[in-house]
């Protein structure tokens, strides 16, 4: 299991790096294959996208019953969606929260410390099929 300073470092990490090279998240999924492509934007959050919620999901282990969205889950609200942008923002051994992005011309680029569910400031969303939790 990573600690939860391993999985901070490594966020900054993949920020930087997506910061450096124009990252911005994925639209218009409309398959699996597609979906695969979603980038790791880590805590950076670029011009002209808006976070709109987090969805803690599971990294393809899991059964369609557990507590994180499965992978067929999250491809049905990136297909329903297909003008919202998707990325990942935080990553962990066998979990990962995806970021649900609206386009916001009003937005500058910035860093966000994403840590975690626990943080009731944020609009945190947990996110299972058949409803939010």
């Amino acid at each position: 299991m990573m600690s939860i300073e391993s999985m901070m470092d490594m966020s900054r990490q993949i920020a930087l790096d997506a910061q450096a090279e124009d990252k911005e998240p994925l639209d218009r999924i409309t398959n699996f294959e597609r979906m695969r492509s979603i980038p790791n934007l880590g805590d950076f959050r670029p011009a002209g996208w808006r976070l709109n919620r987090y969805m803690f999901c599971d990294k393809g282990f899991g059964d369609e019953e557990g507590r994180c969205l499965s992978v067929k889950g999250l491809a049905e609200i990136c297909k329903a969606n297909p003008d919202r942008g998707y990325a990942i923002i935080e990553e962990g051994q066998f979990q990962m929260h995806v970021g649900e992005f609206v386009r916001d011309d009003t937005t500058e680029a910035e860093f966000e410390s994403c840590g975690g569910g626990e943080d009731t400031d944020r609009p945190h969303v947990w996110i299972m099929e058949g409803g939010v939790a």
